[in-house]
């Protein structure tokens, strides 16, 4: 493999054909050069674990847009069913993560979500109080709920089901976000009265299902005919607003 000069005006020798290519809004045309084809492995930001190792090429590197969720506008919530007759619904509004997305070719794609499980809210404090404790999710023991996507299929126009590992309790397990994409603004960025912007912005709406008993959240209790108190399915949506990072 060969960067040539050109790299210092946006332009870098990465494929087998002479192609421009364009990147994000005020950056330079990459072209790949002839006989120049490369492969590595990715290891460009340094939370995740390496995704597609012989997928990205260094054009991918320097190309792929980068977010941050803006947790003011980022929560997660769950619904269960209670005693077989209605649901019960909870929050996390503690919620960070961060985002590589491309929408041209969001199969490129990976995220990384942090929830503080500390955090739950039901409304009902002494509801809140059992969620938190070793019969659910244990919180003070395991703080934090994570999920970390690898690998983006897509499934519509702007539908994508994301797969990677989910972590609660402690207990990592394989599981997927259906994503519906809400597209991207230019928008007002106030910082302590100030508008310092304009920053882009993107949403999305990301839902799935678990069986809490996968994770160790197994407390429950019977009830007459064989009902259950608590559900074993579990529906959890995260509605995310992400910022695009300045370059």
């Amino acid at each position: 493999m060969e960067l040539r000069d050109e790299v210092s005006t946006g332009a870098v020798a990465t494929g087998s054909h002479s192609t421009p290519h364009w990147g994000l809004p005020g950056n330079n045309p990459v072209a790949t050069a002839p006989g120049t084809d490369c492969a590595i492995l990715v290891d460009y930001y340094p939370r995740f674990p390496p995704l597609y190792d012989s997928r990205f090429t260094i054009y991918d590197l320097l190309t792929m847009a980068k977010w941050t969720f803006e947790p003011g506008h980022t929560a997660a919530g769950f619904t269960a069913r209670h005693m077989m007759v209605t649901n019960v619904r909870g929050h996390f509004k503690d919620v960070h993560g961060s985002l590589v997305f491309d929408p041209d070719d969001p199969t490129k794609s990976s995220v990384e979500v942090t929830i503080d499980a500390r955090k739950i809210w039901t409304g009902e404090p002494a509801r809140d109080n059992h969620l938190r404790s070793a019969d659910f999710l244990d919180a003070e023991n395991f703080p934090e709920i994570t999920f970390r996507g690898q690998q983006v299929e897509v499934i519509g126009e702007v539908d994508y089901r994301v797969k990677g590992d989910l972590t609660i309790r402690g207990v990592t397990r394989p599981a997927f976000l259906d994503v519906h994409y809400l597209g991207q603004w230019l928008t007002p960025w106030w910082e302590d009265g100030v508008d310092k912007g304009p920053k882009i912005r993107a949403g999305f709406v990301a839902t799935t299902k678990i069986n809490r008993h996968d994770f160790g959240v197994s407390w429950n209790d019977t009830m007459d005919k064989g009902g259950i108190v608590v559900s074993n399915t579990v529906e959890i949506t995260i509605d995310a607003e992400a910022i695009l990072e300045d370059e």
